[in-house]
């Protein structure tokens, strides 16, 4: 659940959940102020990515002139597609420094280990070192 990371940048409210009813003394029903990007609103998406591109350049990492969801940081590359992402790269331990920074700025990151799919992409790390993609 990433975009609910995200603040809000104007007021939006929504109307109660169904089967829940408030009203006050006087009859008049409640509405909720939200506090936090949800999905289905129509900004969400946009919002999530400014919220994730601040905290990547904070870090360090650079935007690609090329991709939008693609950005680098020495020779670790991250990779966003909607609210999936992954780091890449050689070293290990640029990858996990990565991970800790974005932690330390109440990013919900989560280390799942090595890829071995992505988005319907089989990855495979061959022996020479090369990284092999396939597609089913």
């Amino acid at each position: 659940m990433a975009y609910p990371h995200a603040n809000i940048k104007c007021n939006l409210y929504m109307k109660l959940l169904f089967g829940v009813e408030a009203v006050d003394e006087t009859g008049n029903g409640f509405v909720l102020k939200l506090k936090k990007n949800i999905y289905k609103q129509k900004q969400a998406g946009r919002v999530w990515y400014e919220h994730l591109k601040a905290a990547l350049e904070h870090t360090g990492f650079i935007a690609s002139k090329i991709d939008e969801c693609m950005f680098y940081k020495g020779t670790t590359m991250f990779l966003c597609c909607v609210n999936d992402s992954i780091f890449m790269g050689p070293s290990s331990e640029e990858i996990d420094d990565a991970i800790e920074q974005l932690r330390k700025q109440d990013s919900k990151v989560e280390d799942k280990g090595t890829m071995q799919d992505y988005l319907g992409i089989n990855i495979k790390l061959l022996l020479d070192g090369k990284i092999k993609f396939t597609q089913s």
